[in-house]
């Protein structure tokens, strides 16, 4: 197997590290020890902006895991189709040319997996294997 090309799909809604700290504040209290917890972590991160599928204002407002694991559900396949289209079209390969997918999210893992939607939605051949890597975080 060889490595021919990774692409990405990254979400509409780019969040400075300031605007993660507001929506924070607003989840878990300023002052609490979850909230330090989290500082540390954001600031140990490194990384000055993310990409969410909706404001991170909007995202804690949300009723719960369930809600956030449903849109996750609804846009992670999108999100899959465009980084798969860009990998066939960057490397001139056709759909059933592909033998191994490997998929990663840091969101909630779903059963099937967004990859499998790849399958019949861009023909890939039905023994494509798949690789996903789930629960990794940022690292």
């Amino acid at each position: 197997m060889n490595i021919v090309t990774i692409e990405t799909a990254i979400p509409p809604h780019r969040a400075s590290q300031d605007e993660v700290v507001q929506a924070a504040t607003e989840w878990l209290g300023e002052g609490t020890p979850e909230f330090g917890l989290f500082l540390r972590y954001l600031r140990s991160s490194r990384t000055h902006n993310r990409n969410f599928i909706l404001p991170p204002l909007e995202i804690i407002r949300l009723h719960g895991a369930q809600e956030r694991a449903r849109i996750f559900e609804l846009e992670a396949p999108k999100l899959a189709v465009e980084a798969t289209r860009k990998a066939l079209e960057a490397t001139n390969t056709k759909p059933h040319e592909v033998d191994t997918l490997v998929f990663t999210s840091c969101t909630c893992p779903l059963i099937p997996a967004p990859d499998t939607y790849l399958i019949d939605q861009l023909g890939l051949r039905r023994d494509v294997k798949r690789v996903p890597s789930y629960q990794f975080g940022c690292a």
